[in-house]
């Protein structure tokens, strides 16, 4: 088990900063055109989340004003030089994850760790679970920027996933054989041999490899019987409120049969809505990066025109 985190950790830290090529088009067209209305673009993220098609609803997050510097900022940061360390232990990692018999080998290294963690599990997960959700209630209510109903919500959320953790089979073999499936068919499908390999990418190529460990995600999940589809089909949406470019849309759902809300701050820009919070995110990740080439290059690496 102590080795098998970091593994899943490394392997989706690798594939965050992700995006879209040309097979990622159409469901990023289909997020951003429900975009015109504020619910409809959330139920639209929704929608594709539960397609596992998570690079359209980053890409319909970034609105086509700022498209180009984004490409620039990946661009420049793949252009960074990769240590040795860090190919060194990219190259172990994508190794041992796509080995042929990678799923029994995996497994055989963690089963001392995994049998040893069985034997005390039920003494130690509500403990570490208990912690957990002390340390997330300490959070929420430290937030000045929500109200006392946005802090209600957002501790019944963390309740209903705490008391999912504590009744999870983490130590099950069987389970984490199918969780060790899903990691290593992620890998595999990754069709990354090298550091090298990844920092390649295109920023475009890149986003759909997010898609990738995305749906591992919601797999690995499953497997321990937290449904994220589930969830995602109870949800719905609805605005509450709505003055010239900006509006409020309430999002409902269930977790373990718990109903929960929460409201999500949506502005208009250019004729489509984004959420607030991420919007005014990437205006400042944006403005922190270094001055950009005034011709941005293109997803396949054709200089863009200039603009006149």
């Amino acid at each position: 088990m102590k080795r098998l985190l970091p593994l899943m950790l490394i392997a989706a830290l690798g594939i965050v900063a992700c995006g879209k090529d040309e097979s990622a088009a159409p469901g990023a067209a289909k997020v951003a055109a429900a975009s015109t209305a504020p619910e409809a673009a959330v139920q639209a993220q929704i929608n594709a989340l539960r397609a596992g098609e998570i690079s359209s609803v980053f890409l319909a997050s970034i609105p086509p004003s700022m498209i180009d510097q984004v490409r620039a900022k990946w661009a420049a940061k793949m252009a960074e030089p990769i240590s040795a360390e860090d190919r060194a232990q990219f190259q172990e990692m994508i190794t041992e994850l796509t080995a042929d018999g990678a799923e029994d080998a995996m497994y055989a290294k963690i089963e001392p760790d995994l049998l040893s963690f069985k034997e005390t599990a039920a003494l130690q997960m509500p403990m570490y679970v208990g912690m957990g959700r002390g340390i997330l209630a300490a959070g929420v209510q430290q937030r000045e920027d929500l109200s006392a109903e946005q802090k209600t919500q957002a501790m019944a959320s963390i309740d209903a996933f705490a008391k999912w953790a504590e009744s999870a089979q983490f130590a099950d073999p069987a389970l984490a054989k199918q969780a060790i499936g899903h990691i290593c068919k992620a890998a595999r499908d990754l069709n990354l041999k090298s550091m090298d390999e990844l920092h390649a990418l295109s920023f475009d190529e890149a986003v759909k490899r997010g898609d990738v460990l995305f749906i591992a995600m919601k797999n690995i999940f499953d497997v321990y019987g937290f449904k994220i589809d589930d969830v995602l089909a109870s949800t719905k949406t609805e605005v509450t409120a709505q003055t010239g470019d900006s509006a409020k849309v309430k999002i409902t759902y269930k977790m373990f049969e718990t109903p929960l809300s929460f409201e999500s701050e949506m502005v208009e820009l250019d004729g489509h809505w984004y959420g607030k919070d991420s919007l005014e995110s990437l205006k400042k990740d944006l403005a922190e990066a270094p001055a950009m080439d005034p011709k941005p290059a293109m997803a396949d690496g054709v200089e863009a025109p200039a603009q006149g």
